[in-house]
Protein backbone atom coordinates (compact mmCIF):
# COMPACT_ATOMS: atom_id res chain seq x y z
CA UNK A 1 0.00 0.00 0.00
CA UNK A 2 2.83 2.66 0.41
CA UNK A 3 3.26 2.52 -3.62
CA UNK A 4 0.04 4.05 -3.20
CA UNK A 5 0.52 6.35 -0.61
CA UNK A 6 4.29 7.48 -2.61
CA UNK A 7 2.57 7.15 -6.11
CA UNK A 8 3.96 10.91 -7.25
CA UNK A 9 6.06 12.77 -5.02
CA UNK A 10 6.96 16.02 -5.09
CA UNK A 11 10.61 15.74 -6.40
CA UNK A 12 8.79 14.06 -9.37
CA UNK A 13 6.52 17.08 -9.76
CA UNK A 14 9.18 19.20 -9.67
CA UNK A 15 10.73 17.72 -12.58
CA UNK A 16 7.50 17.25 -14.63
CA UNK A 17 6.88 21.13 -14.09
CA UNK A 18 10.77 22.11 -15.17
CA UNK A 19 10.30 19.80 -17.79
CA UNK A 20 7.36 20.52 -19.63
CA UNK A 21 7.78 24.05 -20.35
CA UNK A 22 11.85 23.48 -21.11
CA UNK A 23 10.47 20.96 -23.74
CA UNK A 24 7.94 23.92 -25.17
CA UNK A 25 10.81 26.09 -25.29
CA UNK A 26 13.13 23.65 -27.37
CA UNK A 27 10.50 23.38 -29.84
CA UNK A 28 9.94 26.52 -30.56
CA UNK A 29 13.77 27.50 -30.85
CA UNK A 30 13.53 24.51 -33.72
CA UNK A 31 10.25 24.19 -35.09
CA UNK A 32 10.74 27.36 -37.56
CA UNK A 33 14.00 26.00 -39.05
CA UNK A 34 12.94 22.77 -38.95
CA UNK A 35 9.73 23.46 -40.98
CA UNK A 36 11.75 25.65 -43.77
CA UNK A 37 14.13 22.72 -44.13
CA UNK A 38 11.43 19.88 -44.47
CA UNK A 39 9.45 22.43 -46.46
CA UNK A 40 12.60 22.71 -48.62
CA UNK A 41 13.33 18.61 -48.65
CA UNK A 42 9.86 17.00 -48.29
CA UNK A 43 7.70 20.33 -49.71
CA UNK A 44 6.00 19.52 -46.36
CA UNK A 45 6.25 20.37 -42.55
CA UNK A 46 6.50 17.47 -40.12
CA UNK A 47 3.71 17.71 -37.55
CA UNK A 48 4.39 19.86 -34.06
CA UNK A 49 3.18 17.07 -32.12
CA UNK A 50 5.24 14.35 -33.60
CA UNK A 51 7.98 16.83 -33.44
CA UNK A 52 7.31 17.63 -29.94
CA UNK A 53 7.16 13.59 -28.85
CA UNK A 54 10.26 13.05 -30.58
CA UNK A 55 12.53 15.81 -28.76
CA UNK A 56 11.04 14.94 -25.66
CA UNK A 57 11.97 10.82 -26.13
CA UNK A 58 15.41 12.27 -27.08
CA UNK A 59 15.86 14.50 -24.12
CA UNK A 60 14.72 12.55 -21.63
CA UNK A 61 16.97 9.79 -22.67
CA UNK A 62 20.18 11.68 -22.40
CA UNK A 63 19.35 13.17 -19.06
CA UNK A 64 18.87 9.54 -18.30
CA UNK A 65 21.97 8.42 -19.70
CA UNK A 66 24.32 11.53 -18.43
CA UNK A 67 23.14 10.50 -15.04
CA UNK A 68 24.27 7.13 -15.00
CA UNK A 69 21.83 4.55 -16.03
CA UNK A 70 22.35 2.07 -17.39
CA UNK A 71 20.81 1.42 -21.24
CA UNK A 72 18.31 -1.49 -20.70
CA UNK A 73 14.50 -2.29 -22.48
CA UNK A 74 13.03 -1.42 -19.36
CA UNK A 75 14.87 2.53 -19.46
CA UNK A 76 14.01 2.61 -23.18
CA UNK A 77 10.26 1.59 -22.95
CA UNK A 78 9.48 3.77 -19.27
CA UNK A 79 11.25 6.90 -21.42
CA UNK A 80 8.37 5.99 -23.72
CA UNK A 81 5.78 6.07 -21.90
CA UNK A 82 6.58 9.22 -20.12
CA UNK A 83 7.29 10.88 -23.15
CA UNK A 84 3.73 10.39 -24.56
CA UNK A 85 2.53 12.20 -20.78
CA UNK A 86 4.49 14.60 -20.94
CA UNK A 87 4.39 15.31 -24.51
CA UNK A 88 1.10 15.52 -24.49
CA UNK A 89 1.04 18.01 -21.82
CA UNK A 90 3.58 20.01 -24.23
CA UNK A 91 1.78 20.11 -26.81
CA UNK A 92 -0.85 21.58 -24.92
CA UNK A 93 0.75 23.81 -23.27
CA UNK A 94 2.55 24.94 -26.99
CA UNK A 95 -1.10 25.29 -28.48
CA UNK A 96 -2.17 27.45 -25.48
CA UNK A 97 0.90 29.66 -26.18
CA UNK A 98 0.85 29.87 -30.41
CA UNK A 99 -2.78 30.65 -30.16
CA UNK A 100 -2.19 33.42 -27.58
CA UNK A 101 0.31 34.79 -29.64
CA UNK A 102 -1.21 34.30 -32.73
CA UNK A 103 -4.41 36.62 -31.45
Amino acid sequence: MENLTNFINFEQLLEYATFVPMLVLLVQLVKNPLDKLTTKIFKTTLHTMYLVFFLCFVLRLVILILNGEDITGQLIMTTFANSVFISTSGIGLYSVIKNDTQK
